[in-house]
């Protein structure tokens, strides 16, 4: 597996924003991030040092082998969809253990939009299904809880343990070679005709091992054991948890027997006759089976969302009822619940919860027991589409006047397509928090370098001349000041075109490099091209096409941020025609990929 250490750089600010791998939000000093980083990249049994950006040899192998595949008709022509447009690099980042000695990082390579990405989409909706049939699958705490509800010991009192494991490492100890054929063996195992064969799948699989991080499961070990098996044996993702009626030697024979199954995979382990932790439980034994409690991590502040926030009331009003039904569902028995509902009613009453709201939720998750919430409930296809906005201020108006209106929205042949005879359904999202304003997988530019858009002054390069330097670019209606640095060969970006004779402004979208696109605007204007607003405005009296002048205004993530963000700017900046060069907005429809 490779990455770029040059995405660690030692010229950035004094510090990093991260969420912590369990706990809150950490403010962490920048050169103890960097030295953390750098250490653990620096091993190199896990991580090779390359000179340059490997994106575009990766790019080249994907699209290779992807249209050989589709030549071959292995697989159907709509597999293009598998290759990236304008992939970038992985980001390596850290999360902090701030539960662990030494505060280590927990490594991170985020792939958004790196060449694999698709790919790694793709196959985990194949795998993703395989998974959930092997022996050892926990879907989750739910799952578990029912596990040792049915379970019952039988035998000797005196030999009853409870173990734990933890792969110490998983994600960069996976082998290569191992990790295929541990996928073939599974995809033979489970045949379907409603995917690719399994050699084309394992050709995409190397791809996404050999070129990023990948997962696997390994559930081998166990069959090949020929001694005396757990009675529990159960695994969800890298956390094992077991039930051994046998002595305590005879367990750690087997612990020793897992440890040693194969050299890259290794565990940490934790053995008791009373008591484990597994996910968020603590399991007990008791006489004659298991029983579960709630399992709180040291570093769990309970920072349960404020009542004083803007949230919708229906939100937080429900939110200690679901709090307290997860303590319902968790703790074995009633005397349990009743002293950590206490316990949880404080955390509330601590965030500012009126005393009826924590009273209700409270006779709400009293009245059911630990079976009916266990219950497994079907689950209901509701065809209806919700109409999705962002809990603020404004759209509240908007909700209340679409309540108000449902009966236009129903009486609307294009609306009524959408929503049918049903009333509208409403939901909500957050809006940004300051978490998502403050933490970047990637690390913050240095603080010496100015946020504006700069000239490569690469040879034949049409877009250089045209650049302007600035940290802020004036509309008709409003100002936006730039926060990356950008250049000629930026991508994924919103821009802005701006008539140096007269100011009006057009913003535009691309996710192609800057150049390419200035290139095609330039290219229109001078042969005159009819019905494009920037033809229009730069061949108009007065106006030629030395006026024109470009910068980047911000960065995006995909199609759907990208076309908003756009449309956003037009609005906010005040950028359509006759005060700026835009004509009306594009409708977007985001794209859908199916094999």
């Amino acid at each position: 597996m490779m990455y770029l250490l040059t995405r660690v750089s030692m010229h950035m600010i004094r510090c990093v924003e991260r969420w912590a791998d369990k706990g809150g939000a950490i403010v962490w000093r920048k050169d103890l991030y960097i030295q953390e980083a750098l250490r653990q990249l620096s091993n190199t049994d896990f991580y090779t040092r390359v000179e340059g950006d490997p994106t575009s040899h990766q790019q080249n192998t994907i699209t290779t082998t992807v249209k050989d595949l589709i030549r071959e008709e292995q697989l159907p022509a709509n597999a293009v969809n598998l290759i990236q447009d304008n992939p970038h690099c992985a980001t390596f980042y850290l999360l902090p253990k701030i539960h662990k000695e030494n505060n280590p990082g927990r490594p991170i390579v985020s792939t958004v939009s790196c060449p694999t990405e698709l790919i790694s989409k793709y196959l985990d909706s194949i795998f993703a299904p395989l998974v959930t049939r092997l022996p050892t699958y926990i879907k989750d705490t739910s799952d578990s809880i029912r596990l040792f509800n049915d379970f019952t010991f039988r035998g000797d009192e005196s030999n009853r343990y409870l173990f734990t494991m933890d792969i110490c490492s998983l994600y960069t100890n996976i082998p290569t070679a191992d990790g295929l054929r541990a996928l073939e063996h599974f995809l033979d195992r489970y045949p379907s005709d409603d995917r690719p064969n399994t050699p084309t799948l394992l050709r995409l699989a190397e791809l996404v091992l050999n070129l990023s991080a990948f997962e696997f499961n390994k559930e081998e070990m166990l069959r090949s054991y020929h001694e005396n098996h757990p009675v529990i044996f159960k695994r969800y993702i890298d956390d094992y948890i077991g039930v051994r009626t046998s002595s305590k030697h005879e367990l750690e024979d087997f612990i020793n027997y897992v440890n040693n199954f194969h050299p890259s995979l290794k565990f940490t382990h934790d053995i008791s006759d009373a008591t484990v932790n597994f996910l968020d439980i603590s399991v007990f034994i008791t006489s004659h089976g298991l029983t579960t409690d709630i399992h709180y991590m040291e570093t769990d502040s309970h920072s349960y969302l404020r009542y004083e926030s803007a949230h919708p009331p229906s939100c937080k009003n429900s939110i200690p009822y679901s709090q307290l039904l997860r303590l319902r569902r968790i703790c074995g028995d009633d005397k349990t619940f009743e002293s950590r509902s206490k316990e949880m009613a404080e955390f509330f009453w601590q965030r500012g919860y009126p005393e009826e709201i924590i009273g209700k939720g409270l006779k709400r998750a009293s009245s059911l027991t630990q079976l009916q919430v266990l219950e497994r409930k079907e689950t209901c296809n509701n065809a209806r589409i919700p109409l999705v906005m962002k809990c603020n201020m404004t759209t509240k108006h908007i909700a209340k006047a679409i309540i108000d209106n449902t009966e236009i929205l129903l009486a609307d042949h294009t609306t009524h397509r959408i929503f049918g005879t049903n009333p509208v359904i409403l939901a909500y999202k957050r809006e940004k928090s300051l978490r998502d304003h403050l933490v970047r997988s990637a690390l913050p530019s240095p603080e010496n370098i100015s946020p504006c858009t700069t000239s490569f002054r690469r040879p034949r390069c049409n877009t250089c001349d045209h650049v302007i330097l600035g940290e802020n670019v004036t509309g008709p209606k409003a100002v936006w000041y730039v926060k990356e640095k950008f250049t000629c060969i930026s991508s994924n970006i919103i821009y802005a075109l701006s008539c140096s004779r007269c100011g009006q402004l057009y913003i535009g979208e691309t996710k192609r490099r800057l150049a390419d696109r200035v290139t095609e605007h330039l290219h229109s204007i001078r042969i005159q091209t009819a019905g494009l607003p920037i033809t229009a405005h730069f061949n108009s009296p007065g106006h030629t096409i030395d006026d024109l002048k470009v910068c980047v205004l911000k960065s995006c993530r995909g199609d759907k941020e990208r076309k908003t963000m756009e449309e956003r700017l037009i609005y906010q900046l005040g950028t359509l025609h006759p005060n700026g060069i835009n004509s009306l907005f594009r409708s977007f429809q985001q794209p859908t990929m199916t094999l």
